[in-house]
């Protein structure tokens, strides 16, 4: 700032000369001048606000397949951040693998600054094994001709589906009459056609 001070003294009726104080009004000046307003370059330099969520990579496909009736053991996920580096992923939701349906798995991660990023990877548990088939007595079976011929039949099981839903279909008969070599084939479907 600059400031000019003007001095005026009135001496034994008559004013004084302004250059008489010449000196003071200099020293005055010279005072204010060094004294200034202060700069602006002493201020702090602002910070800019974090306001970006961490990037969240999945280990693994974001939708797949699982076969019913197996452990399902997830792949998880990573996440990383500009500022804070590599940051904690949680994982919320789960698959029970004795369960034909369909699963939603969702990763969230947050930084220092709370920013927050989601990912989900959808699970398909499905029922893609067929059911197991078992000969009630042995094969080959030998049998008197003339005789009644009653069959054993099998059991099946299934890896998700109770008994009550699989179907059992026989083709072939035997023909107790003729001396021959015959053949019974069991078939089985479980619920979902496998």
């Amino acid at each position: 700032y600059l400031f000019l001070i003007v001095f005026i003294l009135h001496t034994q009726g008559r004013f004084m000369k302004l250059s008489a104080f010449a000196p003071v009004f200099l020293l005055s000046l010279g005072t204010l001048t060094a004294c200034g307003g202060g700069g602006g370059d002493d201020a702090a330099p602002e910070t800019t606000p974090d306001i970006t969520a961490p990037v969240i990579t999945l280990n693994g496909e974001s939708s797949l397949t699982h076969s019913a009736g197996t452990e399902y053991t997830d792949s998880g996920a990573t996440a990383n951040d500009a500022i804070d580096g590599s940051v904690d992923v949680t994982t919320t939701g789960a698959v029970d693998s004795d369960v034909v349906k369909s699963y939603t798995l969702t990763y969230t991660a947050t930084d220092a600054a709370g920013n927050s990023n989601t990912a989900t990877r959808t699970v398909n548990v499905i029922d893609d094994v067929a059911p197991v088939l078992v000969l009630n007595g042995v094969t080959p079976v030998a049998h008197n001709a003339g005789d009644d011929y009653t069959d054993l039949g099998v059991v099946a099981t299934d890896n998700v589906d109770d008994t009550s839903e699989i179907t059992i279909t026989t083709s072939g008969s035997v023909n107790t009459a003729v001396i021959a070599s015959y053949t019974v084939t069991y078939t089985a479907t479980d619920a979902a056609g496998n």
